[in-house]
């Protein structure tokens, strides 16, 4: 559920060593929804990282510093105990410091800015299957259930492509149902 969600994203990317995190979800008169993508994580994103910024203007510390030093370190546990697996949020904070773009961002327009925002999605654990194919004129086919939001079949035709040492344009992705 997006409350569920909620309660996790809430926390970021960062180390808490200490939390007390309640999420409830609320009834309005409105319409229902359902999840498609990323259900609370963009509201749970602006909270935390705004926070962020504000805390690190009240101490006198740059946000991408502030942000390092908080950054959870893989194994470490999450906000609901599961372990954090490996992630590139450090590398992510080196890329946008190196920037010219935030490097030069005091010199903005008045009427333009450059922000920061770090986020993360925890990602699905359930177990997954793929069968891949290759046919006689070389092309491969990745046979998988699994819908492709947002990348997800790009993602396969690259790791296909690497592991088989054959260009990614062969590789094809067919997402299939229960019926075929």
């Amino acid at each position: 559920s997006a409350e569920s969600l909620a309660g996790v994203l809430i926390a970021g990317p960062y180390a808490w060593p200490a939390f007390d995190i309640k999420a409830y979800g609320v009834r309005t008169n409105r319409f229902g929804v359902g999840a498609y993508r990323a259900p609370s994580a963009p509201a749970m994103a602006f909270a935390v990282e705004t926070l962020l910024d504000e805390l690190a203007e009240d101490l006198g510390l740059d946000p991408v510093e502030l942000r390092r030093r908080n950054i959870a370190a893989t194994g470490s546990p999450t906000v609901d105990g599961e372990a954090w697996a490996v992630h590139g949020a450090a590398e992510v904070l080196d890329a946008l410091d190196a920037s010219e773009t935030w490097r030069s961002r005091a010199g903005a327009p008045e009427d333009e800015g450059v922000g920061l925002a770090l986020a993360y999605w925890p990602g699905a654990t359930n177990p997954a299957a793929a069968a891949c194919r290759m046919s006689p004129d070389g092309s491969v086919q990745v046979m998988t259930g699994v819908a492709d939001m947002s990348g997800v079949a790009a993602g396969f035709q690259a790791i296909v492509a690497d592991v088989l040492g054959v260009d990614v344009d062969v590789v094809q992705v067919q997402a299939l149902d229960s019926a075929a």
